[in-house]
């Protein structure tokens, strides 16, 4: 780094993690002739030094590192150092509190008209005979799903059958005290012998929708003709409502489809992972296909060359392949 540098782009990243997706990064950035820069994990004191004082500039920061858990962690202090000097941080990590806690995102959806599953939040499990209400029972059906409401903790598949649920959640690993979203569990609707199950990144208005579930290796994109076939825009509606609603710019989303009088029914099972894929606490970059991470970082490389013209980022589209 030389001294009283600025750059059109900014990105943290694990030295062992780096190569796809910042090749990608690096070959989109000479099409775009913008200036960008790599900062490893050992280097963010430094780099956040040279910020406070003034003699290094990058307009638009995708932060991949920062978790916003450990408030004085290197790669958060630097975050902070850089929102103070103007840049702007996607992937912010001050906006963990939100999209760390599943319940209230639940929640927020649910009351915002967002089909979710039929759920329950527990405030913690302390009692030794602990079970669900008849008409929690009533919610939830035969078989539930269990998951550490705030975090990226663990997701159990149980059955409410038993009366008390405490030794199942014991069994489970979660432990005493928990806050969990528990939901009903649903298996989406089945096309062509595949489950209508999905990852949807939304990429500041790109849409890129992914098929997952089981067998769907790569997280192969949903091919034209599939979109069009089985008539799956509602995946687009709602990645973007959940945008609306959250604020963010910058995630991934798993969702399944259901059938509701003939019709598809998408529903929401992870609302957002902000670190869309990318980060810590994410699925590794090499779980995506190679066409959504060539994907990710044309978009972003596009981001913060608009940015840095004083122009705002390029309507997005619903990006499938034909």
């Amino acid at each position: 780094m030389g001294s009283r540098t600025r750059y059109e782009l900014g990105v943290n990243w694990f030295r062992d993690h780096a190569d796809r997706f910042l090749t990608e990064v690096a070959c989109a950035a000479r099409l775009r002739r913008i200036r960008w820069i790599v900062i490893p994990k050992e280097k963010a004191v430094r780099a956040r030094r040279r910020v406070d004082r003034g003699s290094l500039r990058i307009n638009l920061f995708l932060n991949t590192q920062a978790d916003g858990v450990n408030m004085e962690s290197a790669e958060m202090r630097l975050c902070r150092s850089l929102k103070a000097a103007g840049t702007l941080v996607v992937e912010d990590p001050d906006d963990a509190p939100f999209y760390a806690d599943r319940a209230l995102q639940f929640q927020y959806l649910d009351r915002s008209g967002v089909g979710v599953p039929p759920f329950v939040v527990t405030d913690g499990w302390q009692q030794d005979r602990a079970g669900f209400t008849g008409v929690q029972r009533a919610r939830l059906g035969a078989n539930w799903v269990a998951r550490s409401a705030v975090g990226m903790g663990k997701v159990r598949c149980l059955h409410s059958a038993a009366q008390y649920v405490t030794a199942a959640l014991s069994r489970a690993g979660f432990p005493r005290g928990a806050k969990l979203l528990v939901h009903k569990s649903v298996h989406g609707s089945r096309a062509g012998g595949a489950e209508l199950r999905f990852l949807v990144w939304y990429l500041f208005g790109h849409i890129v929708p992914c098929w997952a579930g089981p067998g769907s290796q790569g997280r192969e994109m949903v091919a034209d003709a599939e979109w069009r076939d089985l008539k799956l825009d509602g995946l687009a509606d709602i990645a973007a409502r959940i945008a609306q609603l959250s604020g963010l710019d910058w995630f991934v989303s798993e969702l399944v489809c259901t059938r509701s009088r003939g019709r598809l029914k998408p529903l929401v099972l992870e609302p957002v992972n902000a670190l869309a894929g990318l980060g810590p606490g994410a699925q590794p970059n090499y779980h995506m296909s190679t066409d959504v991470v060539r994907i990710a970082a044309e978009r972003i490389v596009d981001v913060a060359w608009r940015y840095a013209h004083d122009l705002p980022p390029r309507p997005g589209t619903t990006l499938r392949l034909g």
